[in-house]
């Protein structure tokens, strides 16, 4: 079974129930408990790696690893538990998303840098486009630079802090 939060569905939703597992998404999101077909959905399976070194760290993609360790399964697994019944909060893309509830289950800290690599993704697709000018560059390079900006700077001092300190 799979413990995550997920957001609301979008547009409708006519799947039957899980055969497997009984599950039924009903459109609100939240925490759900489900088998891994269903979390899966017909995706593939990516494996997050806790406990990296620094510089394996910044040499990967945002959301794929984490310099904290984790805590032991049966400690996950209890945390994750509670919170089908008590809930993890609204989901939000941005503050409250699938990566926050993985990580704070693992290690006590939520974070997601899944959004910051897509803040990096767009400011590496945006600043060629900033520099052929007009005014389409010209708004496009000041939010692809405040995005670099912000991006670069949280990429480097957020593995540092919010280990220590839980959000």
């Amino acid at each position: 079974m799979v413990i995550h939060l997920q957001g609301p569905a979008k547009g409708t939703w006519s799947k039957p129930q899980c055969q497997k597992c009984g599950y039924k998404r009903d459109g609100n999101g939240g925490i759900v408990k489900t088998c891994l077909d269903c979390f899966l959905d017909g995706h593939s399976l990516y494996i997050y790696e806790y406990g990296v070194s620094v510089s394996v760290f910044q040499s990967r993609q945002r959301g794929t690893c984490s310099v904290s360790h984790s805590k032991p399964p049966h400690e996950v697994i209890q945390i994750a538990t509670q919170f089908v019944v008590n809930g993890f909060g609204n989901y939000d893309a941005f503050a409250n998303n699938c990566e926050d509830f993985a990580r704070y289950c693992k290690t006590g800290s939520a974070g997601s840098l899944q959004v910051m690599g897509h803040v990096e993704n767009f400011a590496k697709v945006a600043l060629p486009i900033s520099l052929l000018g007009g005014p389409i560059g010209i708004l496009v390079g000041a939010g692809a630079t405040a995005a670099i900006g912000l991006s670069y700077g949280l990429a480097k001092l957020l593995p540092y802090y919010h280990v220590d300190i839980a959000i």
